[in-house]
């Protein structure tokens, strides 16, 4: 399947993930919500494993030490990120704004990018960066 499929299934996910977080945050704590989603996670591990088994015969499973320190540091960035947005929508009546605020993260990661990984400051990735701001300073904040 071509890339835009996929963000199109992302760009659904994240939006629902977002509505059902706060409906989550209206019923438990945001520690509870974090415990359910590590079991959730615990519980599809195997379905991974499978997937790759029978689906992705062609890339053997293979693990460097790099990429499995790099991925456990994503993974605990996920999982703060994930407590600061329960913890954000348990304490807003505005969860549109909240996600909307907290789905700048990609300004994040390109500053990162371009200072770490040296990517090219384009022009137009800075004028994304600008309509974001921009956003910013409409949604009143």
């Amino acid at each position: 399947m071509p890339a835009w499929v996929f963000i199109v299934i992302a760009v659904l996910a994240y939006g629902f993930w977002g509505f059902t977080m706060k409906m989550a945050v209206n019923s438990m704590t945001p520690m509870n919500i974090q415990l359910t989603i590590a079991y959730v996670y615990s519980a599809l591990a195997p379905l991974f494993f499978l997937y790759l088994k029978t689906v992705e015969k062609k890339s053997p499973i293979v693990f460097h030490m790099t990429g499995v320190m790099w991925t456990i540091t994503a993974v605990a960035c996920g999982i703060v990120g994930s407590f600061a947005t329960s913890l954000a929508l348990e304490k807003t009546n505005r969860p549109a704004i909240t996600n909307a605020l907290v789905c700048i993260y990609p300004v994040v990661t390109y500053a990162l990018t371009v200072c770490f990984l040296n990517e090219t400051l384009s022009l137009q990735s800075v004028a994304g960066v600008c309509i974001i701001i921009l956003g910013i300073l409409l949604l009143g904040i």
